[in-house]
């Protein structure tokens, strides 16, 4: 059975030749297209609008369509968005939903000066001693796993004195073509930045800084969900760094506070599955987060205090294949029934500095807006 889902264009999308575009990229990528609504604006300011069904023979051509689609400017329909008359014609049911548009490419950073010279989370200990060795070994194999997945990694240069670099979800939030480089609490990683700035500028990217004096700590405490964007604050980013983000982005950012020090940074309590699925911890969110989670989440796989203490969250999804830092028998039971392959990496020496899967990279085909 294909699988279809809705998308909407809007904008002077005739006059621009963006509909013609948009339709060229579906066929040019597999699907085929059937056209439900167009509203035409009346004039120079009004603006017009096109919602187009999707049809793919697969999920992970239909993934590759709503890629190319979003690139210009495209957007997903909720089901609540979609015409009650035209909704039976969804045909990826919630038993399989809609892959993430996002996660296929991915900026790390090799280990070459990693290790435990601070403290600034409850994991670090400067008396622990990382094996230099076994750190590049399971760094190596996380970036074999992942290009097996299917994903493909560009390399920050290590820099001396920065131990931390590896942990390049940190580094910024990508909104397309634009990087918001990170703001850090702690004056340790603060000379961070200045690299990883230089190393999106010289790849094309605008850069677009935070307000002096706000704190976010980049893709650490951001990840897309759907149409929003969860980002999290009190422990290592500020509440009103969520504000300047969203302006920049034009997204629509929802704030979960942090409510214990071990989960000191968002992608160690939440992961995107796909549009309907993510794994989280609740339990590390205030009242508020949590209700608002459940509203956003349609089907949480919640974990325990020890699934969570292992850094279960802290994975990284690729179509649907999950590599993880750790995986019960019980997690792996439920990823396989909503059918992701489950696939386990050692990271052991980086958990020692507070960090995991997720941490060890930034994804960079994220579109924020």
């Amino acid at each position: 059975m294909s699988e279809a889902t809705f998308i909407e264009i809007e904008g002077h999308i005739f006059d621009s030749h963006l509909f013609e575009k948009v339709l060229d990229e579906i066929r040019a990528a597999g699907a085929s297209y059937r056209i439900v609504e167009v509203q035409l604006g009346t004039s120079v300011e009004d603006t017009s609008r096109a919602r187009i069904v999707i049809e793919a023979p697969t999920g992970a051509v239909l993934v590759e369509t709503l890629a190319a689609a979003t690139g210009h400017g495209a957007r997903i329909l909720t089901p609540d968005e979609i015409d009650p008359a035209h909704r039976d014609e969804l045909r990826h049911t919630p038993e399989t939903p809609i892959a993430l548009p996002w996660g296929r490419r991915y900026a790390m950073c090799a280990p070459e000066h990693f290790g435990i010279a601070y403290e600034i989370n409850p994991w670090m200990h400067t008396e622990v001693v990382v094996d230099r060795d076994r750190a590049w070994e399971q760094w190596r194999t996380l970036v074999r796993t992942l290009e097996a997945a299917g994903a493909r990694i560009e390399q920050l240069d290590p820099i001396e004195g920065l131990p931390d670099y590896v942990f390049t979800a940190n580094a910024g939030l990508i909104d397309g073509d634009t990087f918001i480089p990170a703001s850090f609490r702690h004056p340790q990683r603060q000379g961070e930045t200045p690299h990883a700035i230089g190393w999106f500028r010289a790849r094309g990217y605008r850069i677009a800084p935070l307000p002096a004096g706000l704190v976010h700590e980049g893709a650490g405490d951001a990840l897309p969900f759907n149409d929003v964007v969860i980002s999290g604050y009190r422990i290592r980013s500020d509440a009103p760094s969520h504000a300047a983000v969203a302006r920049i982005a034009r997204a629509q950012v929802r704030a979960i506070e942090l409510v214990d020090p071990r989960f000191y940074h968002l992608d160690i309590t939440f992961c995107p599955l796909d549009a309907r699925r993510a794994i989280v911890v609740p339990q590390a969110w205030d009242t508020y987060g949590q209700e608002m989670m459940r509203a956003l989440v349609p089907e949480p796989l919640v974990l325990d205090d020890d699934e969570a203490l292992a850094f279960c969250a802290n994975s990284v999804v690729i179509d649907r294949t999950v590599v993880m830092p750790a995986c019960t028998p019980r997690i792996e039971q439920q990823l396989r029934a909503w059918g992701f392959e489950v696939v386990v990496v050692d990271v052991s020496e980086f958990l020692k500095a507070g960090g995991a899967v997720r941490c060890l990279t930034l994804a960079l085909d994220v579109d924020l807006g």
